[in-house]
């Protein structure tokens, strides 16, 4: 395969900012524009191509609006935007409470749009959409400071991708289409200076992050043939590739301005393996 791409991007952008005695907030938000083409310098298009019956194909036919006889893709246009405000409140001179929240309609990437060596477009791709929420704790002092953080995140329509050989040495490569993950947790970090020599620190992590519901599973091979696509249940799958559960603590210990020593432990677990929506 050989291909080019083209991403044109457009963007408005706006943020309001509130302040009064112990009260303040914020609000941003974004419209935006993206628009993608693909140009094969390779898979030029045959009749078999057009028509849909090209096994490098999705069995549908090609766009008729296509340019330059299939060789330059349609042009996809996908409108996006993003919200999110929050506010804060001084609950006295050394402690502050805070609330977050957000709304995301991200434009997605070209080579999902485009998952296979031809023009033809991925009708099952389209803008992932992030919820979030977060609110939170932060005490500063002379000596101690804490900051505890809850969140919760909603993040769908996103398209995975793995790769694996088979009993046959052949690779697969596995798409999910329509993802959704729920991430959710609780995190703190603190410091403590009992002596001007000696700080103590530590943060800690407990989440979950898991698949939501079905997903449109296609499996191709190296050359992007279809071999299957299926709808699979994922829903309560773990998410790989990050520790879920972490601790930490350590010191530091400065003896002078030209010696000191530190020590820090650190704990990890329910780290899964990124083996894709299960």
């Amino acid at each position: 395969y050989n291909n080019e791409e083209r991403i044109s991007y457009g963007c408005i952008f706006a943020q309001l900012e509130y302040e009064k005695d112990k009260f303040t907030a914020f609000f941003q938000g974004a419209l935006n524009n993206q628009w993608y083409q693909r140009f094969d310098l390779y898979q030029y298009a045959d009749q078999s191509l057009i028509d849909g019956t090209n096994p490098q194909g999705t069995g549908v036919a090609l766009p008729s609006n296509l340019a330059t006889p299939a060789t330059d893709s349609e042009k996809v246009s996908e409108f996006g935007y993003n919200i999110k405000f929050g506010a804060s409140y001084d609950v006295t001179d050394n402690s502050v409470v805070y609330l977050n929240a957000g709304q995301y309609s991200r434009q997605p990437f070209f080579d999902n749009l485009f998952p296979s060596f031809t023009n033809q477009r991925s009708p099952l791709t389209s803008n992932e959409k992030i919820v979030g929420i977060e609110a939170g704790y932060k005490y500063t002092g002379e000596k101690f400071n804490i900051g505890i953080d809850i969140y919760r995140t909603n993040w769908s329509d996103r398209v995975g991708s793995t790769s694996r050989l088979n009993s046959n040495n052949i690779v697969e490569n596995t798409l999910n289409f329509g993802l959704e993950q729920l991430h959710q947790g609780v995190e703190f970090d603190f410091t403590y200076k009992p002596t001007e020599k000696l700080s103590l620190r530590g943060f800690g992590s407990v989440n979950s992050w898991e698949f939501v519901g079905e997903t449109v599973e296609r499996i191709q091979d190296e050359d992007q043939n279809i071999i299957s696509e299926t709808i699979t249940d994922v829903d309560g799958g773990k998410v790989g590739d990050a520790p879920q559960t972490s601790f930490g603590a350590g010191f530091i210990y400065r003896a002078n301005k030209n010696l000191s020593v530190d020590f820090d432990y650190r704990y990890f677990a329910d780290l899964y393996a990124n083996a894709g929506a299960r």
